[in-house]
């Protein structure tokens, strides 16, 4: 009789740790997701903003930095807008 309690306290403890495994997946895929949407629509403004595919773009950046797309080009620097420190 101990021996079938015993077993049977195994196996509800076993569907335990599989539910609260499966929830803990659950939530993990979801919050991913989440995250990934909003990489996948940082990607493709990148994309469209300099002119190549997304593919480009993420193989360019595989890391995204946070700073948004936000349809403005990156500004480059000339040497008319240098300031030279004065005394040199």
């Amino acid at each position: 009789m101990a021996t079938a309690t015993r077993a049977s306290l195994k196996n509800i403890l076993a569907r335990r740790l599989r539910l609260l495994a499966y929830a803990i997946a659950s939530i993990t895929v979801i919050v991913g997701s989440a995250f990934a949407a909003e990489h996948v629509r940082h990607y493709f403004n990148r994309a469209a903003n300099n002119e190549r595919s997304v593919l480009a773009e993420i193989l360019a950046q595989p890391i995204c930095s946070g700073v948004p797309a936000n349809g403005a080009k990156p500004i480059q620097l000339t040497d008319a807008s240098y300031k030279k420190p004065s005394g040199q």
